[in-house]
């Protein structure tokens, strides 16, 4: 059995000779996330494999608490790169709930 990790870096290798790229892209964007058990409508991603267009399908909080970005945000390349910037500076990550239908 293949890890994970190391089947996405075998398909990346791939990338544009033996899989299309944007049917790629999408599909290890489906399986970077986790599927979130309580609703089908929705998956929970890390900041890295975001992508612009994607839209929040809950608010996205600090560990404090605050209000990053509301609900239904339509992510923008300067909001993922804002995110990934603070997901790669602090010790806890994200928790980035991605409407399903918009990946």
């Amino acid at each position: 059995k293949v890890p994970p990790e190391q089947a996405a870096n075998h398909m990346r290798k791939g990338r544009d000779s033996a899989y299309d790229r944007s049917i790629l892209d999408k599909f290890l964007v489906i399986m970077a996330c986790e599927y979130n058990q309580a609703s089908r409508l929705e998956v929970k991603c890390r900041a890295n494999m975001l992508k612009p267009d994607m839209v929040l399908s809950r608010s996205l909080t600090s560990v404090g608490g605050s209000v990053l970005l509301p609900q239904e945000h339509l992510l923008t390349k300067e909001n993922i790169e804002n995110l990934q910037k603070i997901e790669e500076e602090s010790v806890d990550s994200f928790l980035i709930f991605i409407k399903k239908d918009k990946l």
